[in-house]
C-alpha cells in the first residue's frame, strides 16, 4: 500500500475493504453474508450473479495488479471471480453487449512504460480501438474510461481527453461512461458526440460530512444508473434515484 494511503486506514477501515473481502488467492476474511449474495443459488433474486467490470484509473496499487491479473482481456481480480479487470485497447462481449476500454494515464505515450505494464498510455489505447473499427461499423457498443472526453459541455473542457473524443467520434458506441471527475456533472442529460451518450456517474462512496477528509454521509448521488439493453438499435440508460439510496451510510451500510 502506497505510505500515503495509511492515514486513510486509520480513520476508515473500508481502505482495506477489497483485501479483507476479495483478495486473491483468498480472502483476509470469510464473509458468510457475502458469500450467500456472491454464490447462492442461481435462481435466488438475492444472488447477484453479474460481473462487475472496470478499466483501472490513476491510483490503482499497479505492483499488486501487474501480480494478479493473466494475460487475457478480461481477467478476473478476485477471490469469486466476478470483478473483472478490462484492459485499455481492448474490445470483450459480455451478456450481448460489446465493452470496451481505457484506463487512467498519461495522454501521450512518453518513454517505457515498464513500471506499469499492464497500462497502456491513452494513445496507444484509442489507437487499438479505431484499429477494430471498420469503415461503416461499429465495433463496440460502451466504452468506459477513467475520464471523459475533450469537450462535455458541464464541466471544464481542459481536463477531458482529446483523444477520447476521437474514439468517440470515429468509433460511435452506444454509450461512453466515464467517472474521475470532483465535480458534480449532471448525469440526467447526456452529453452526445455523434451518436455517443456520454454520461458521467460519481464515485459509489459515500459523502464527507463538514467538508472533512472522510466519507461518514449517505450514499454520492448520481452514483449508479441502469442500462437496459435489448438490441444495439433498442437500449436506454437512466441515472438511479432511488429513496433507498439516501437511507444508506458508512456506519449501516453493512446491516442493512
Amino acid at each position: 500500500m502506497c505510505a500515503d494511503r495509511r492515514q486513510y486506514v486509520k480513520h476508515d477501515p473500508e481502505e482495506l475493504g477489497f483485501a479483507k473481502y476479495f483478495r486473491l488467492p483468498s480472502p483476509l476474511e470469510k464473509d458468510e453474508l457475502l458469500n450467500r449474495i456472491l454464490m447462492g443459488p442461481y435462481h435466488n433474486i438475492e444472488t447477484v450473479r453479474c460481473p462487475v467490470i472496470w478499466c483501472h484509473g490513476n491510483h490503482e496499487d499497479f505492483v499488486e495488479l501487474r501480480k494478479t491479473i493473466g494475460p487475457g482481456a478480461l481477467d478476473p481480480v478476485d477471490a469469486f471471480g466476478r470483478i473483472m479487470f478490462l484492459r485499455s485497447g481492448h474490445v470483450v462481449e459480455v451478456a450481448g453487449i460489446r465493452i470496451a476500454a481505457v484506463g487512467g494515464g498519461v495522454e501521450i505515450e512518453n518513454g517505457d512504460n515498464d513500471d506499469n505494464p499492464c497500462v497502456y498510455a491513452k494513445e496507444n489505447a484509442c489507437q487499438k480501438l479505431i484499429d477494430t473499427s471498420d469503415e461503416g461499423t461499429q465495433a463496440f457498443d460502451v466504452l468506459i474510461t477513467h475520464v471523459s472526453p475533450e469537450g462535455i459541455s458541464s464541466q471544464n473542457t481542459l481536463r477531458g481527453s482529446k483523444l477520447l473524443r476521437i474514439v468517440d467520434e470515429m468509433c460511435q458506441p452506444s454509450y461512453h461512461f466515464y467517472a474521475h471527475h470532483k465535480n458534480l456533472i449532471a448525469a440526467d442529460v447526456a452529453d452526445t458526440i455523434g451518436n455517443t451518450q456520454c454520461f458521467w456517474l460519481n464515485d459509489v462512496t459515500f459523502k464527507k460530512q463538514n467538508q472533512g477528509m472522510f466519507p461518514f454521509g449517505p450514499l454520492e448521488k448520481e452514483c449508479m444508473g441502469i442500462l437496459s439493453w435489448n438490441s444495439p438499435t433498442e437500449h436506454h440508460f437512466e441515472v438511479l434515484h432511488e429513496s433507498w439510496q439516501s437511507k444508506i451510510t458508512w456506519s449501516n451500510w453493512y446491516h442493512i
